[in-house]
């Protein structure tokens, strides 16, 4: 017990000075069960705008200034995270993946004797640790304005490979933009520059219960059904004359498959002018939904992607070619006698057979 105390007692004593060292004069109160962070106070809550970059390779390393930086950045719009640049901006991004690569580390990164590495880096110690400007990645959160910038976080290499002695050990090494301390941060931080890797892949999410009528074309023909109190589905165009009774199952079964898309793969394609060349203008396949708050719903789905299982699409009035898998488009291929069971065929000369009258005994 007595150990013990010697080694909280070396631990408060040697935290203190890192403490001072990182906060200057702000007022910080020392507890052991909470180190301090690398930005203190950092809530999601308060971040309206992200920008995550890299440096370009090139031949031969500059100037700061000269450095070409690929960038990739996001914007919170009424609630929502969205893809902020490129080819695939104003697309909706997964929160969850924001949370765990950016907003996560940035809110556990801690300033503690242990994951101080360097105090006062050279540009030597920097670019060895991967934290120069010709090779750190960089993370910058600012507000909903774009004016305050709440974390600015540079990211070199990971920790291990290179490292001997007291430093082998797991993570990633990085430094606030503007200090020269390099501190470990015991988890790895993956940024993506691919904006699908990002992107929320359910293109369209509507409710069972909103849905009032439900159209499908195709090459085999073109069905209405349009939903009525205390009699489910009613068939509204385009029944077979020689069809029997609608199965109500088969039309719920189409809009559980309409309903809810997720997509395989985006296109960076948003030039509707362009669509004819993918067999979306007109479709192949064509869903067309109406929900009780009079809004219409529905997409396209075109041929299929050369050398895949999967099909060109597009939602109603989108401007985003995406890929749907081919387990999703084949049960939109059948035609309208499958919702109707057969017809029922009468006895006798109707029936195309002869009659037999009953013998007299």
């Amino acid at each position: 017990m007595k150990t013990n105390g010697i080694l909280a007692t070396v631990f408060v004593v040697l935290l203190v000075p890192v403490v001072m060292k990182f906060f200057g004069d702000k007022k910080v109160y020392l507890d052991l069960d909470r180190v301090p962070r690398l930005f203190e106070g950092f809530t999601p809550e308060n971040v309206g705008m992200v920008q995550i970059s890299r440096p370009i390779p090139k031949a031969t390393p500059g100037p700061e200034d000269k450095v070409q930086m690929e960038t990739l950045q996001f914007q919170k719009s009424e609630g929502k995270w969205l893809i902020g640049s490129g080819s695939f901006q104003g697309l909706q991004a997964k929160e969850t993946e924001l949370m765990s690569r950016i907003f996560d580390p940035l809110k556990k990164i801690q300033v503690s004797p242990t994951s101080v590495i360097v105090e006062k880096a050279d540009e030597k110690q920097l670019k060895a640790y991967g934290l120069d400007v010709n090779s750190a990645q960089r993370i910058v959160c600012m507000d909903g304005s774009g004016t305050s910038v709440l974390a600015d976080l540079l990211i070199g290499r990971e920790a291990g490979g290179k490292d001997l002695g007291a430093q082998a050990t797991q993570g990633v090494y990085v430094r606030k933009n503007g200090q020269k301390a390099i501190l470990l941060y015991d988890e790895p931080i993956t940024l993506d520059f691919d904006a699908q890797a990002w992107m929320e892949k359910n293109v369209l999410d509507i409710p069972e219960a909103e849905i009032e009528s439900i159209t499908l074309r195709n090459i085999k023909g073109e069905i209405s059904f349009e939903r009525k109190p205390g009699k489910g589905f009613v068939v509204t165009k385009g029944k077979p004359k020689d069809a029997g009774n609608l199965k109500q199952f088969e039309v719920t079964g189409l809009i559980g498959r309409a309903r809810t898309l997720y997509a395989a793969d985006f296109v960076a394609i948003n030039d509707p002018s362009k669509w004819g060349a993918y067999q979306l203008d007109p479709p192949r396949i064509e869903v067309l939904m109406k929900t009780k708050d009079g809004r219409d719903h529905g997409f396209r789905i075109g041929k299929k992607v050369e050398g895949k299982q999967e099909y060109y699409a597009v939602v109603l009035k989108g401007r985003i070619l995406f890929t749907l898998k081919e387990w999703d488009v084949t049960p939109l291929e059948k035609g309208p006698g499958s919702f109707f069971d057969p017809k029922a065929l009468k006895s006798g000369k109707e029936k195309g057979g002869t009659t037999t009258k009953p013998q007299k005994k």
